[in-house]
This record gives structure tokens, sequence and C-alpha cells, in this order.
């Protein structure tokens, strides 16, 4: 799976769409102004959260939907560079990102060795888009798992 970015006629939005034999899985257009990321499945199922760092954890993102009900967070281990944990709408996967010629982002259950997803993104280093492409993957998971079709990484 790769994310791939889209150009738009909007500075304020950046749009990406995941893309898996291709075919698009997820469409994820972020606002960085309102660290809102807006998904759009391919079965036309809609969500919009908003990515908020609270000021005495840096290393956190609390994920919370339009009405403002917190939906999970992404936290970022302050041991191991690039990996963390995210929970959403109660479910909790763990993350990794790994750096090779693209990088690639893990999300994972148990062990990074046996993968739930992962996909290649390219980004310009800004933390609140690599955040909304780690909540698309997760709520792409959490999709494909509510309906029993999930495949594994390869």
């Amino acid at each position: 799976m790769n994310w791939l970015p889209v150009k738009t006629q909007s500075a304020l939005l950046n749009e990406y769409r995941l893309m898996q034999n291709n075919g698009c899985k997820v469409i994820l257009k972020y606002n960085p102004q309102h660290r809102s990321a807006r998904l759009i499945s391919e079965d036309n199922l809609h969500s919009l959260f908003y990515l908020e760092t609270p000021a005495q954890h840096a290393s956190r993102v609390i994920i919370t939907d339009q009405y403002g009900m917190n939906r999970g967070y992404i936290a970022l281990d302050k041991i191991h560079a690039y990996s963390g944990t995210a929970s959403l709408e109660g479910k909790k996967y763990h993350f990794r990102i790994q750096h090779y010629s693209s990088p690639v982002l893990i999300i994972y259950e148990n062990s990074p060795s046996h993968p739930l997803l992962s996909s290649t993104f390219e980004v310009s280093g800004e933390a609140g888009l690599t955040n909304s492409l780690l909540l698309g993957l997760c709520w792409y998971a959490l999709q494909q798992q509510k309906v029993g079709v999930m495949e594994f990484a390869a």
C-alpha cells in the first residue's frame, strides 16, 4: 500500500490517497490550519477527526470527532524513535516508521514482524501530516476488521 499525494488547488489542504493494486482504498484530506483529517473510504464511509496536542503532553495527540468527542490518541514511544501506540474507537494499534528509500509506516497488534498493514508515504516532515496518515491507516484497518476482511501485509 502507498499513500500518494494528490495536487490540489488549495494551498491549505493536503490530499493523499491510500492506493493498493491501482485501487484507491482511502482518501485523506488534511487541513494543517485546523489540524483536521477528513477520511473517505472506497465504500463511501466518511469520518472527520481533529488532532489536538495537549500543552503538557508534547508526545501525545488526542483524536476527537466533529462533535468534540474523544475517539482515540497517538502516543509516541519515548525510548524508541519513530514508534508508538495509536488507539481509535477503542482499538489499540502499535506503529513504527521505518526509514528506507521512502519511509514505511507499519501498524501491528502484537509484533512488528506480523504487521496488519504497511504503507509507504512521502511527506515534508510535518508531524501533523504524518499523524494524519497514521490515523488514516488505523481507520482503514478498523473498517476492514469490522467487516472481517483484513488483508494482512506481506
